[in-house]
């Protein structure tokens, strides 16, 4: 493959796209890590770092205000049809499936999963960068008038290259796309040519990226990992993952029941405002009215559990160094947090990324559910130390979460080795719970259910739109024999002393 001039000419396209999105990258983490610090303040970091949210109700009521504010921001550019924002993002999952990205939609999606993270949000950042990474390599690859499997390699390899500022390592960028794209039956046409394609990407990517910023977003958690041995193994820990697997797809499964429902009620209350607005109008009002909700009942629950912030990033390592493990008990001179603020926090955080992705805000699962898997993991060590211990608990939770539902186990794992720095030995117990979780999940039908109804409802929106066109078609068509009709008669009623016609 790299005897032929397309091979060169798409990897100049992979070198360009990479560098570009290394740069929107940058642009993109620090406008919304810089927003949200700014108005949540220096003291939320500090409260975390002191263990101040140990009980709830800790928070600040001002983050109400902040949230609800921001989603109406968030709902009102939505709103503008200038900017092209889709009601419901594809997703990077639907995008690498059909290799293709709408270039007018891409910044106002990013846009919008700006704002969501930056005023608090339970959302994550790889969606809104996966759409700008594939649009921008559909649009240069559709000016410059290239072939269609060139088109939908340089799409690809812009999703490959916008994952590249995100990931420790570009390879994971490329494990990822490539291990979705065969998930989805849309297998390369060459695969070491989209394979080299895409690590080009990557790589130009995370070079711009870190040698910027000196890190990676996922570097960026800062977990305390000289406190830990993450080396030592022992056999008996491959049962322990098995069950954080099993744990882990159940997990999965409740965060997917509540995606569906608040989406579901989202749309029964679009519906309804449409019956009474009039479909364009009562479509506006929801479009600002959702997010808006979703930002109220966001503060509110980070009001009451001040960790449910963000896509927790930012708590990861406090989760960890303060939880009150056998090291450290809860006491006012020295507070930690315990199993039932922990507890709290998970079922809170689902609700929250439920909400936020159902009404309207933009970003994609995986950072939220790494957060949420990290606080379980913490749970299993409290109650269970022996059976648990944190070097072993915190890396197969962290990613069986997500894992349970991202059809990229090898990712997954390779996210938590290059993360928390993992021995040779200990990968085996992180891969076998990634692969236990996922089994779990298509085990009760939930993934093939959710993609028959994705096609289901994709289809049934493609044949609403067509039958509106056909009706509107036949309308109009027969608006225009009445007119011809009437003039027909208009001419045979016609006297002579009326004039000529």
């Amino acid at each position: 493959f790299a005897l032929g001039i397309a091979f060169w000419r798409g990897a100049f396209i992979s070198i360009l796209i990479g560098c570009l999105m290394g740069f929107i990258g940058l642009g993109f983490f620090n406008a919304f890590e810089k927003g949200f610090e700014t108005w949540i303040g220096e003291s939320y970091k500090e409260n975390l770092e002191h263990a101040h949210y140990d009980k709830p109700w800790k928070g600040e009521s001002i983050w109400v205000a902040w949230m609800t504010g921001g989603g109406f921001i968030i709902g009102c550019i939505k709103a503008v049809p200038c900017f092209h924002i889709p009601v419901k993002a594809d997703g990077l999952f639907a995008e690498v499936k059909d290799k293709h990205v709408d270039p007018k939609e891409a910044p106002g999606i990013l846009t919008i999963s700006c704002l969501s993270l930056l005023f608090g949000f339970s959302v994550g950042p790889e969606a809104a960068l996966g759409t700008m990474g594939g649009a921008l390599g559909t649009l240069i690859a559709e000016k410059r008038n290239l072939p269609v499997e060139e088109r939908h390699a340089a799409a690809l390899n812009g999703m490959a290259g916008a994952m590249g500022s995100l990931f420790p390592s570009p390879i994971l960028s490329v494990i990822l796309i490539h291990e979705l794209s065969i998930q989805a039956s849309k297998y390369p046409v060459n695969f070491m040519d989209s394979i080299v394609s895409g690590c080009i990407a990557a790589t130009a990517s995370w070079m711009v990226f870190v040698g910027f910023q000196d890190y990676t977003f996922l570097d960026s958690m800062n977990l305390p990992l000289a406190l830990y041995d993450f080396s030592d193994f022992e056999m008996w820990y491959m049962g322990s993952a098995a069950f954080m697997g099993i744990l882990g797809g159940v997990i999965g499964f409740i965060v997917l029941l509540g995606l569906g429902l608040f989406r579901r009620i989202a749309q029964t209350n679009t519906e309804r405002l449409q019956q009474r607005f009039g479909e364009r109008r009562g479509a506006t009002i929801a479009t600002i009215l959702l997010p808006t909700l979703a930002g109220f009942l966001c503060g509110v629950l980070a009001w009451a559990l001040p960790l449910t912030l963000g896509d927790g990033t930012m708590q990861l390592k406090y989760v960890i160094t303060k939880s009150c493990t056998n090291d450290q008990n809860d006491t006012s001179d020295n507070p930690c947090y315990d199993v039932n603020i922990l507890v709290a926090t998970i079922f809170a955080k689902m609700a929250t990324l439920g909400i936020s992705l159902g009404f309207g805000c933009i970003g994609g699962q995986i950072f939220p559910c790494i957060y949420m898997g990290t606080i379980t993991a913490m749970v299993l060590n409290i109650v269970a130390p022996d059976w648990f211990p944190i070097t072993l608990a915190v890396p197969c939770m962290a990613v069986c979460v997500a894992g349970s539902f991202v059809p990229a186990p090898i990712c997954m794992c390779g996210i938590a080795i290059l993360v928390f720095v993992l021995g040779a030995e200990m990968t085996a117990p992180v891969f076998l719970s990634c692969i236990v979780s996922f089994l779990t999940i298509c085990g009760t039908g939930c993934i093939q259910g959710i993609v028959i109804r994705q096609s289901q409802n994709k289809a049934a929106a493609q044949q609403a739109l067509e039958d509106k066109e056909n009706l509107r078609r036949e309308d109009m068509e027969s608006r225009l024999s009445r007119d011809i009709h009437k003039g027909h008669e208009a001419l045979l009623h016609l006297k002579p002393e009326d004039g000529p016609a």
